[in-house]
Parts: C-alpha cells; structure tokens; sequence
C-alpha cells in the first residue's frame, strides 16, 4: 500500500512525471489489455502482483548489467515499445515462470497469462517511471520504494493498478 500513497505523493508533486491524467491513461491501458484480451481487470490486477517479484529481480540484474541507476533503466524501458521492452528485459526461462506463477495465482489460464505479460511488464514499467523527478537524476521515489521495500505488499503493483482504475472511475471494480 504504501508504493500507491508514494503514487499520490507524486501526483500532488509539479516536480515528477505523475499526474492525475497520466493514472487516468494508466486505468484506460490496464481496462482495454483486459478488454483486448477477453479477461476481467481485476484478473490483471492479480497478475501484475504476481508478476511484481521478477520484474524487482529483473531489474535489479539490469542496474548490476548496465551499471545504472534503477530509476534510469525503469525510464529507458518504459521509453520502449511493450514488445522491445520484453525482450531486453526478461530472459525466456524467467518469462515462463512468470506466465505460470501469472495462471496459478489468477483464474487466467497460461495462454492467457502470456497475452497479459506483454502488456503488463510495459504498463509496470510506466508506472514505476511516474515517480521520476523532471531535471534530477536518481530521484524516483516509487522505483526506490518498488527494489526495496521490506514487506512484499509495499510493493505490490497489483494493489497500485486497482486503487488507481478505483480513482480513474470510482465505480470500477
């Protein structure tokens, strides 16, 4: 919970790239991934948490890789297209386990869960990059809070997507 009142902070900010039209656009991709897909929101949801423990591995091999710093890769990956941003990140084996810790913690099948991942690790990747600060390096709170909390809720991005697509229209599940 506490990476979404990190989001919020960021919203109230003029100094990051958060903002009540960037969650707005935030909740329109993770409702029409699903549309696309044929699968509830709420299912992406439940396998944006599922997927958040290899994307924080993940990342944490492409800083030690590319020698910089996590809010500088979450800004180059969420730059890319969903498909490059796959194929930089996330190894083949990794992206098996994924799919299939996306299935057994969702009521999404493996093929399902394989149509979600190419959507969800870019929508992760932009949400993760709308805590960055305009003109300073090193300064994004929500990529900080994502690689280090403690208790895997703080950094569950399953719990973030919900309460936004809940602030984008209040009557959504």
């Amino acid at each position: 919970m506490s990476l979404f009142f990190d989001l919020l902070c960021a919203v109230n900010s003029p100094n990051q790239r958060a903002s009540a039209s960037a969650l707005a656009t935030v909740a329109q991709v993770i409702d029409a991934a699903a549309q696309q897909q044929g699968i509830s929101p709420s299912d992406l949801e439940g396998a944006l948490s599922a997927i958040a423990p290899y994307l924080r591995a993940v990342l944490q091999q492409q800083m030690s890789i590319l020698k910089q710093p996590a809010d500088s890769v979450v800004h180059q990956l969420a730059e890319m297209d969903g498909a490059d941003t796959m194929q930089t990140i996330i190894p083949p084996s990794v992206y098996s386990e994924m799919s299939r810790a996306v299935a057994a913690q969702t009521a999404l099948s493996e093929p399902q869960a394989d149509g979600a991942l190419s959507m969800l690790v870019p929508v992760a990747m932009h949400l993760l990059d709308l805590g960055a600060q305009y003109n300073v390096e090193n300064g994004n709170l929500l990529v900080s809070r994502f690689l280090n909390s403690d208790r895997p809720e703080d950094g569950d991005l399953g719990t973030v997507a919900h309460f936004i697509r809940r602030m984008a229209a209040p009557t959504a599940g």
